[in-house]
Formats: structure tokens, sequence, C-alpha cells
């Protein structure tokens, strides 16, 4: 059975502190978002036949450990975007390799619906190969999934709704699906 590691962007850190990731204008915590999708993918996930990996008290590199460890079949990492300039927004997955590159194309594929529905720009894929979480996974698939800018007041308030957040979570797990299953 493929499996799947699902972790929560920010929350406890290497040093065993908080770490709440972006604050929103209305004081919405990236964490806080980040878990609630990530609850929500391992639903769909698991309704499709996959075992899901994943822990909430694990920092970023004892999460990539753990999946490694696992040998999970693809990280996937959720976080909300943030900016200085509250008027950016959009969605977008960050990816390192070519391997990484075709579960972010899978992914924008299923979410460009939810981001027409709700208004929302998408910002396609972006290679990095500067981010840690990605770093760190290894051979095993990773991306990196920013959500919406948190730092946007209007994406913000996007974000706190659960219809949002349920259809995000929908759409990256047939994303997945569709890049596992190929």
């Amino acid at each position: 059975m493929k499996s799947i590691y699902i972790n929560a962007g920010h929350g406890i850190n290497v040093q065993g502190g908080y770490d709440p990731g972006a604050i929103g204008p209305a004081g919405t915590h990236e964490h806080d978002i980040a878990l609630l999708v990530a609850g929500r993918l391992g639903h769909y996930l698991r309704a499709a036949g996959y075992a899901t990996l994943g822990a909430i008290k694990e920092c970023r590199t004892d999460a990539t450990a753990a999946a490694i460890r696992a040998k999970a079949s693809l990280f996937v990492c959720l976080h909300c975007n943030a900016a200085a300039d509250h008027s950016a927004g959009g969605f977008e997955i960050c990816y390192k390799d070519e391997s990484d590159r075709k579960c972010a194309t899978a992914v924008v594929v299923y979410a460009k619906p939810v981001l027409a529905k709700h208004g929302v720009k998408n910002r396609g894929f972006q290679h990095r190969d500067d981010l840690q979480v990605l770093n760190s996974c290894g051979a095993m698939p990773a991306v990196l999934i920013e959500l919406a800018f948190i730092s946007n007041p209007k994406e913000e308030q996007l974000l706190l709704t659960p219809a949002y957040r349920e259809e995000m979570a929908a759409a990256i797990a047939k994303g997945v699906a569709a890049f596992l299953d190929k």
C-alpha cells in the first residue's frame, strides 16, 4: 500500500518551541490552517485507499526523517504563503526535482477549478532547491503546497472558511492519487 506523509508546516520547531508560521492581519496562524487542511487531506487519501503518516508534534527535520524511515511514497508539506505586500495572493506548489514537478503538476490540475471558484490566483508550481524541508527528503518525492497568502486579508478570510479548506484538501488528494497511480 502506498503511503503519504502529510506535514502541517511550522508547529514545533527544532528547539522545542512553537512556531506559528506566518500570522495573518486578523491574527490567524499559518500552522493552524495547515493542520486543518492536513486532517482533511488525510481523510480523503485514506478514503481513496492510501496509508497516511504524519505527526502534529514533530518539527520539520523530524518529519522528513520519519517519512524516510517509514519509506513513504510521497511527502506533502502544507503551508500558507506570506508577503510584505498584503495585496500579493495565490496558490502555488514548490518542488525540487523532476519527479516532484510531476506531482506538483497533477495537484495544480485538480486545484484549478477550486481556485477559479474562489477567485484565487493560480501561481502554478515553482522549482525551489533552497527549501530545507524539500532538500531533506532525499530521493522521496516531495512537494510544499502554499494554500493561499495568509498575509492577504481577503485570502486570510478564505483560509478560515471550511468550504475552501475542504475543497482544497479534496483537490490535493485527487492530484496526489493521479501522481501515485501513474
